[in-house]
Formats: structure tokens, C-alpha cells, sequence
């Protein structure tokens, strides 16, 4: 089972800017982490810098959280932790993201990847690399929080689009460098 949410995770990341692989500390990654002194902006337009490159972004998914979107796995079928949370960090690369997970309580690992782009409204296209798979999300960042809520995929719609929105979807914290 592990390998079917895995697979379906890792619609989600592949981090070209990460070649060898991550595990362990996300923030640790040899994602860039040069950053422009251009704003970020909500999808309210085309972003002026989009989200910061290089930082890492977490947040902890619990038990009632699986009744929300209605995923029919349950927390060991989706590898949570003993205590029945899950982990989940995003970091964004120039171009790529990887989400990490503490699958079953452990270090963090690398679960999914892809590329990312933004269109003209400014929403963000994440693009899972080993689904092929692309989810439009409105997202905003203010101080050190990261929301992201799902629109609509791009394209056909997947049959884990349920387990994806509660991987991604929420209100993330910039974790400290």
C-alpha cells in the first residue's frame, strides 16, 4: 500500500534543482536559496516573484483531517506517524518543489516532485513529474505562513485527487533556516 501513496505522492515532486537525493532536513536541501527583494504577491495577480525559492514550508496533517476531503485511506494505509499525524513540508526550487513526509514517524523523506510555473492570473501549476499530473492552487504568502487551496486540475482528473488535496492543500509555516 505504501507504494501505491508513494506513487501517487511523488505525482507530486521531482526536484531538478535536487538532483542527488534529499533525505533528512528539507532545509537542508541544495535547493537555491538566493532570493530577490521583489515582494511576493497573492494570486490576486501574476505574482512579482512568486514564493520564495530555497525555504521550507511545514505542516502537520492529523486523523480528523481524512474525513475533510473524504479520503477513503486511513492513517496507517497513508503511513502517518504512531500518534496519528503526518508531517508534510513543501520546498520550492527555481522551477521544481519536492514535498517531504515523516512517513510512519520517521526522518523526513522525499514523497513527490514535479515543476512549477505560474499563469497569467498568477495561480500557481504544480506538475507531480511521475503522474504527469497538474493542480492549479490560489496561494498566498503573509509573514511566515504559505496557504494553498486547490482549484481544479489541469487536464484529467486523477483518481487519488482526494489524498493529493490533503497533501497539499493548507496553511503551511516557514520553518527556521
Amino acid at each position: 500500500m505504501r507504494t501505491l501513496i508513494l506513487a501517487s505522492l511523488t505525482a507530486l515532486v521531482v526536484c531538478a534543482a535536487c538532483a542527488s537525493p534529499v533525505t533528512g532536513d528539507p532545509a537542508a536541501s541544495p535547493v537555491p536559496t538566493e532570493v530577490g527583494s521583489t515582494a511576493v504577491q497573492p494570486t490576486t495577480g501574476v505574482p512579482s516573484a512568486g514564493i520564495e525559492v530555497g525555504v521550507a514550508w511545514q505542516r502537520t496533517i492529523g486523523a480528523p483531517e481524512l474525513k475533510k476531503p473524504k479520503v477513503r485511506l486511513s492513517p496507517k494505509e497513508l503511513d502517518f506517524a504512531p500518534d496519528g499525524t503526518l508531517l508534510v513540508v513543501l520546498k520550492f526550487g527555481d522551477g521544481t518543489w519536492t514535498q517531504f513526509a515523516n512517513y510512519h514517524g520517521d526522518a523526513l523523506q522525499p514523497g513527490a516532485a514535479g515543476t512549477y510555473r505560474y499563469d497569467d492570473a498568477g495561480q500557481l501549476l504544480l506538475t507531480d513529474d511521475a503522474a504527469g499530473d497538474t493542480y492549479r492552487y490560489a496561494w498566498e504568502v503573509s509573514a511566515d505562513a504559505l496557504t494553498l487551496r486547490m482549484l481544479d486540475p489541469v487536464g484529467r482528473t486523477p483518481d487519488d485527487l482526494d489524498v493529493v488535496r490533503l497533501m497539499t492543500e493548507g496553511s503551511y509555516q516557514r520553518m527556521p533556516s
